[in-house]
């Protein structure tokens, strides 16, 4: 007659059994949660970087997307106004927004990947203004959009000039403004003009670059500082990128 099993006995065979499920659950969450796209946000607007009516939504989209297929992780990019992206990936509900410039404000909430592309920035002007060089611009308006930052070193060129600041909501706007003389200069890309121009041919002819005025910026990925594994997420972007980038699969990094 086989003896019962002590009670101490059924308790710890109780016990494992508890956490070997509760470790197959875990894995089978963790399993799941790596197959679950990866909330990403940009916005619109931005060629030929970021808009949703551009082939792949972007060079920038494009390229974090193919980083990410690389890594074997499936994102969601959500397109919405640029505000309102940035303060959502701030809150939790994505995992990171692109593209953006470095700035110290922005740089105390996020860490920033390796450059995604190198941008030339300029400054333009009405065709006619009395201005040939950046000094000239004194106690003028620079047209700003909403959700734009300007980067440190133009800062520094601009910290001399006493101008003030017009915040409409799209470049567009802002390139239209300055045609019709309603702000005095505006900063932006090369590329990103060149783009927004050529669907304002008017504008283009008003308009004309400062040849005193060329500043290199990089373009970035961002993750909150207080995303749980944020530096792990773009260490392995950073690195994926980089393969990327040695064995020519991706556009090269300058503009």
């Amino acid at each position: 007659m086989r003896s019962p099993c002590k009670p101490y006995q059924n308790a710890a065979l109780g016990a494992w059994l508890i956490l070997l499920a509760g470790l197959v659950l875990a894995f089978a969450a963790a399993t799941a949660s790596a197959r679950d796209p990866l909330p990403l946000v940009t916005g619109n607007g931005y060629p030929p970087f970021a808009d949703s009516g551009l082939p792949g939504g972007g060079l920038t989209t494009a390229l974090v997307r193919r980083v990410f297929r690389e890594l074997d992780r499936p994102v969601d990019i959500a397109f919405k106004p640029w505000p309102r992206g940035y303060r959502a990936t701030l809150n939790g509900d994505f995992e990171a927004t692109f593209p953006y410039l470095y700035t110290p404000e922005r740089a105390a909430d996020f860490h920033y990947s390796d450059p995604l592309f190198t941008v030339h920035l300029r400054v333009f002007v009405p065709a006619d203004a009395p201005a040939d060089k950046l000094a000239d611009l004194t106690g003028k308006t620079l047209c700003v959009p909403l959700g734009y930052a300007i980067t440190r070193d133009i800062r520094q060129m601009l910290a001399d000039l006493d101008y003030e600041e017009g915040e409409p909501r799209t470049m567009n706007q802002c390139l239209r403004m300055l045609g019709r003389d309603r702000v005095d200069f505006v900063a932006i890309t090369r590329r990103h003009a060149d783009s927004l121009l050529a669907e304002l041919p008017l504008e283009r002819e008003r308009l004309r670059m400062l040849e005193d005025v060329d500043v290199s910026a990089d373009l970035h990925l961002i993750v909150p500082k207080q995303r749980d594994g944020a530096r792990r997420l773009l260490a392995d972007f950073n690195r994926t990128l980089a393969r990327l980038r040695e064995q020519g699969e991706v556009r090269p990094l300058s503009d």
